[in-house]
């Protein structure tokens, strides 16, 4: 029986494609920006790797905003894993002053909270006179969720956030 062949790419394709895939990137930064950032929100952890390989800036903002924030505001796991890999700041505050845990204990996103806390987030930063453990345990027993597009959710996963932020703070 004939040994397998393998298939091996061209030396230099995978340069090749990273060269072009680069250069029809918009050449504004801001618009470069934005592309990751509509990535995170969207949940899109392929296209942001592809984004954060070609050399986009993990920790600019977009309309004040960062990528690692709407990760956490939408409760994208693995956008805001793949985020910290490519060493998103943690500290790193909106053009409002809230950082990416105010959004993910605001939210309820345990998860990224849990991955947060795990990189080094400050748990005493305030935003709006309220840390985030505040926000987390401020939040009504039930709230609109309108990142789900309708519907109410559950008080637990705060009271979970408020626990992790806790435990964090201690």
């Amino acid at each position: 029986m004939a040994p397998e062949s393998k298939k091996k790419s061209k030396p230099g394709a995978k340069a090749k494609a990273h060269a072009k895939a680069k250069s029809e990137l918009p050449q504004d930064p801001y618009e470069r920006s934005a592309a990751l950032y509509n990535a995170a929100a969207d949940g899109q952890a392929g296209m942001m790797l592809e984004l954060l390989e070609l050399g986009i800036d993990v920790n600019a903002r977009v309309n004040g905003d960062t990528a690692l924030s709407v990760a956490c505001r939408f409760g994208n796991n693995d956008c805001v894993k793949m985020l910290l890999d490519h060493d998103a700041n943690v500290i790193t505050t909106t053009a409002g002053g809230s950082t990416a845990l105010h959004a993910a204990s605001l939210w309820g996103r345990v998860e990224c909270v849990k991955l947060l806390l795990a990189a080094g987030a400050s748990v005493n930063t305030k935003f709006g006179g309220r840390t985030s453990l505040q926000m987390a345990q401020q939040r009504p027993h039930s709230a609109y969720d309108g990142t789900k597009g309708a519907g109410v959710v559950s008080h637990t996963k705060y009271a979970k956030c408020a626990k992790l932020l806790e435990a964090a703070s201690a």
